[in-house]
């Protein structure tokens, strides 16, 4: 499953924005139809990379 960052709007027209993890863009319009929302944008939301450094050490 992955995070998307997304953009919809409702019957009213009054629009939302939030994250929601989901299977798909596709899985996500479907679980935000079910809210009552339909999707205008998405995007996957990028992880963050965990960078390990090893430190050595240093003999004199």
């Amino acid at each position: 499953m992955s995070e998307y960052i997304y953009h919809a709007v409702d019957a009213n027209g009054l629009t939302v924005d939030g994250i929601m993890t989901a299977e798909s863009e596709s899985h996500l319009d479907e679980r935000l139809q079910h809210l009552g929302y339909w999707l205008i944008d998405v995007q996957k939301k990028q992880r963050k990379q965990n960078y390990v450094t090893s430190l050595s050490r240093v003999e004199r």
